[in-house]
């Protein structure tokens, strides 16, 4: 049977004693670092390759575009590729800064046929840049995983919660 964070949660206060207040100590808080503990280590089996974990998603090219967002979620790239008309490309990639920095100085230019490709940060490098719009860039990534004790946020809105401390 599976349980939600909540169900455990509700489950482990009734066990603790806990009555839930703002304050999140003693037992309960054990209980907190457990589950996220055991949760670490689930998703850290087989150096973190698990099927669960990964994800594809995909960004459309703009003209002369050579950097694009990465999803929330992202950890670590597993492959990308680009799709121009109906022939896919597998850009090489770059995991050092400075070889990208070096290939980056080059200025490749524009073209269709992107050959390189970095990550930096939540950024998708890619060079040369496209040079028309509406190619598809195809990723698998490795997702990160919050720990189970974090609330979803669901009800609101963004503007709300960035609004609200002005």
């Amino acid at each position: 049977m599976n349980k939600s964070f909540q169900t455990i949660y509700t489950q482990l206060q009734e066990v603790s004693g806990d009555d839930g207040g703002t304050s999140t100590t003693g037992q309960l808080r054990r209980f907190y670092d457990w589950i996220n503990q055991t949760q670490s280590l689930v998703c850290a089996a087989n150096g973190g390759k698990l099927a669960f974990l990964e994800k594809t998603a995909t960004e459309t090219s703009g003209v002369s575009g050579a950097t694009y967002d990465l999803p929330a979620d992202f950890r670590r790239m597993i492959s990308l590729k680009t799709t121009v008309s109906t022939t896919d490309y597998t850009p090489i990639p770059v995991e050092s800064s400075e070889l990208w920095d070096a290939i980056d100085a080059l200025n490749l230019g524009a073209s269709d046929v992107t050959q390189f490709y970095h990550v930096r940060g939540n950024d998708l490098l890619v060079a040369p840049a496209f040079s028309t719009a509406s190619n598809t860039i195809t990723f698998t990534y490795r997702k990160r995983v919050k720990e189970l004790s974090v609330d979803d946020y669901t009800t609101g809105t963004v503007a709300a919660a960035t609004n609200a401390s002005k």
